[in-house]
Parts: C-alpha cells; structure tokens; sequence
C-alpha cells in the first residue's frame, strides 16, 4: 500500500491493515526498514514517507512566448502614482500575485482597483471575507472613474464571499482576486494552500492577499 503525500508510522499501518499480534508488526518493521534501505521510504523519527521520485520534463524550447495575460495596475487618479510594475511585470497563465500587509495597509483597495482595471477585458472574481452589500455598494459609488456595469444593468465581475477553501471555487480561465488569507490564523499552510489555488488555474491567474499580524 502506497501512502502518497502521507506521513505514517508503524501503529498507523498495523491498525489499517488490522494487524495486531506482536509477530506481525515485527513483520511489518522489517518491510518498512527494507523499503527505507531501498530508498522508498524516508524516515523521520517515527514516521515514514513515501519518496515519490518520479518527475515530468519540461519542453521549453517548442513553448510559447506569447502567451501572457495583460493586466492593468492600479494607480492614483489624483496624481498618477504608480507602483512600477506596468511594463516591467510580465503575467502568464496560472500565475499567482501576492500582496501582504497588516490590516488598514491598502490591500482592498489594491484588490478593488486591480478589478476595476481589469474588468472590461477580463472575466473577474471579487472573492471576500468582510465584503457587505450595502457598504460594498457605496464604495462602488464613490468609484466613479469606471462604470462596474454592463449595458444590460449587470455587474462586469462577480462579488463571492468566501472564508476558506478558495480553491474548491476558483474559475479556471478567469481572474480571480482573494481578499485575503490570514496568515497568522494559517501561516504554516500559506504554501499548500497557494499551491492549491493556483492547481485549479488554466489560462487565468489569480491575485492572492495575505493578511499580516501586527508586529
């Protein structure tokens, strides 16, 4: 039996395998140790891992260069400030951006922004955790640089609440904009849950921010 991308250790298999006697976990010691010796499985402590060396080659040379996705940065309206990345950034397909910040550093804003440039030529995704109608609403008015609607009346982007599990709901060919993660609650899984997001990615991308504990 293969445990794929799982950690275990002796008494996890003999339960699974419903072994119980002494003889028999003696059996099962001895497999594991062969299969550690054998560079199948690495052991750390008391648990096992299954060493999954197989890899798949990368054909850069017939690949296309031409393949990027054109997006549109924010800036000031006032005085056209800008954070430097227009024609120096270049986005392709299933990308990821991060931003970070601690709460009350302009991350909604950034994530707002970022839709409102992109709406027009993009399909977008508005995903938030302290997104409410009404409040939501009256930024929108105050946005008045660009219509959010459609000829039809019609939002040009869909507004998603959402806390969790972002990548069971991520459009594939679209852009999708997270607003945020927080990362004190879930530091040590930022990487698996970026990697999650960012599998569930086709030809669009997806713009990830990520809150900060105060320091």
């Amino acid at each position: 039996i293969t445990h794929a991308n799982e950690r275990f250790d002796l008494d996890t298999i003999c339960r699974h395998l419903d072994l119980k006697t002494a003889n028999q976990r003696h059996h099962v010691a001895k497999k594991l140790s062969y299969e550690v010796s054998q560079g199948n499985f690495e052991k750390s402590d008391r648990l096992y891992r299954y060493i999954d060396n197989t890899y798949t080659r990368i054909d850069w040379q017939k690949a296309s260069e031409s393949e990027v996705v054109v997006v549109k940065w924010p800036y000031g309206r006032e005085d056209d400030s800008r954070f430097g990345f227009d024609g120096h950034l270049v986005v392709s397909p299933g990308d990821i951006i991060v931003i970070a910040g601690n709460s009350n550093a302009g991350k909604t804003n950034f994530c707002i922004n970022f839709v409102w440039e992109n709406m027009d030529s993009h399909h977008c995704v508005l995903m938030g955790n302290e997104y409410e109608a009404g409040k939501f609403k009256r930024r929108v008015r105050r946005m008045d640089w660009a219509n959010p609607l459609k000829e039809d009346g019609t939002p040009k982007f869909e507004l998603i609440h959402r806390r969790k599990d972002w990548k069971d709901i991520i459009f594939p060919d679209s852009i999708n904009v997270i607003d945020w993660i927080n990362m004190a609650d879930s530091f040590y899984k930022i990487g698996e849950i970026i990697d999650g997001i960012q599998s569930k990615l086709r030809n669009g991308i997806a713009l990830i921010s990520l809150q900060k504990e105060e320091e």
